[in-house]
């Protein structure tokens, strides 16, 4: 019987159990559903950056810059030594100058004659009687050029003239010529009217028999050699006539000659003058590089000659100079896997190695340009494709204040390419697996 009774109470307290438990397993089932469909839906949509990792190092912007001379030649004098800081613009190195100024002054001598030849074929292609000297060059070899180019056109000017004077006189002569056979003629018809009435005379004396035929014959032919008189004086006159106006023609042609002849020559003069300013710029080139000065400002590395007298190949290098104060690129080594997804533009950051991470900020920056092909490191074998990656401007010179960087510097960067959800990070790995088995199969 006392077994009996306590089979019923462990049944009543079993029951009793379960029903205490019934309501917390509900809930917490119901909590964790709760979860993890909350779990799910963040997963799913909730999104998370994603990032290419690559490491690399810092360095200026355009590296070192090596600093070099075009033209080579001596080396007169050396302004600074190895490790000397330098502004830009600063005088480095000063190369023997008497060649290349001596070429120059060649140069412009050869152009102010030019000039001067210009000036004075303008005033002829014008026809004008004096140059106009509008350009007063301050050279000292001007004032002899100038007045080599004025007894030219004077010398010029004046054999025009006495030739001109010359056809002129002839004209007038002609002229004068002209007038003593017009008066010829007016003679030779005062002549002939006296002889006409002579000869009517003796026709009516040769009728009546007082005169014999032969005189009035002799008059006659008397009468015929004044016309034939001033029939020559009149051809005489047009002669005359015809050669004012070729002598009119020449003086004409004295001018247009003068004028075509300077016009050619101010072409030739104008091309060769188009050419010497270009040599010019050249030379004045030559003369300023004489003086090498700093491309930027930055610390000097390598000096190559350290004495003057050295002798500087065309293009060698002299030396090189460390920039500073410049926005500062990362070049990252992207790997192969990761190139799809890195682009130019993209946002990054940077954390340098060697400084501890929990004193100094992450640097922000961006993709600047990515190498269009792989590159093999020479040494490791190691296959990349270089980013570079340019630190922003502020946060370089707030960094400035706490530490140097310097090119070099080993850094880890993070470029941003986008951003997915957990979910995909989870299930895109498992989705490539199954789409590489398919194809496969």
């Amino acid at each position: 019987m006392f077994h009996a009774m306590h089979s019923d109470e462990l049944r009543h307290a079993r029951k009793a159990l379960r029903s205490m438990l019934i309501g917390p397993t509900i809930a917490a089932l119901a909590i964790l559903t709760g979860f993890f469909v909350l779990l799910g839906g963040w997963a799913s949509h909730a999104p998370i950056a994603s990032a290419a990792l690559a490491s690399g190092s810092i360095s200026p912007e355009g590296y070192r810059r090596t600093v070099q001379h075009l033209e080579g030649g001596i080396i007169k004098r050396i302004l600074v030594h190895e490790g000397a800081r330098v502004e830009a613009g600063d005088a480095l190195v000063i190369m023997e100058e008497t060649q290349a100024r001596s070429s120059h002054r060649v140069l412009e001598t050869q152009h102010l004659a030019l000039k001067a030849a210009e000036a004075r074929l303008m005033a002829e292609a014008e026809s004008r009687t004096r140059i106009d000297w509008q350009q007063q060059p301050m050279h000292p070899s001007w004032q002899a050029v100038k007045q080599d180019q004025q007894r030219l056109f004077n010398t010029r000017l004046e054999t025009i003239t006495n030739q001109r004077n010359i056809h002129l006189q002839r004209i007038a002569q002609l002229r004068e010529e002209i007038s003593g056979l017009r008066q010829q003629i007016k003679s030779k018809d005062r002549q002939l009217s006296i002889i006409e009435d002579e000869v009517a005379t003796l026709k009516k004396l040769v009728k009546k028999g007082l005169v014999k035929k032969p005189s009035q014959q002799a008059m006659e032919r008397r009468h015929a050699e004044v016309q034939g008189e001033r029939a020559a004086n009149l051809a005489a006159i047009a002669r005359a006539h015809q050669s004012i106006g070729e002598s009119q023609l020449r003086i004409l042609d004295l001018d247009t000659q003068r004028r075509e002849q300077a016009r050619t020559q101010l072409g030739e003069t104008r091309t060769r003058l188009t050419d010497l300013d270009e040599r010019m710029a050249s030379s004045r080139d030559v003369l300023t590089r004489t003086i090498i000065t700093a491309p930027v400002s930055g610390t000097i590395f390598q000096l190559k000659h350290k004495t003057t007298g050295g002798v500087v190949q065309p293009g060698e290098p002299i030396l090189e100079i460390v920039p500073e104060q410049e926005q500062l690129l990362v070049d990252a080594r992207i790997s192969p896997a990761d190139i799809d997804v890195v682009q130019a533009g993209l946002p990054a950051e940077i954390a340098l190695t060697a400084y501890p991470q929990r004193n100094l900020p992450r640097l922000q920056g961006r993709v600047r340009s990515v190498s269009a092909d792989r590159i093999q490191d020479p040494n490791s074998g190691d296959v990349f494709y270089l980013a570079r990656i340019a630190i922003d401007s502020e946060a370089q010179n707030a960094l400035a204040e706490q530490i140097e960087l310097l090119p070099g510097m080993s850094a880890d960067t993070m470029i941003y390419t986008g951003s997915r959800t957990l979910l995909a990070y989870l299930t895109d790995p498992l989705l490539e697996s199954m789409r590489k088995s398919l194809r496969e199969e």
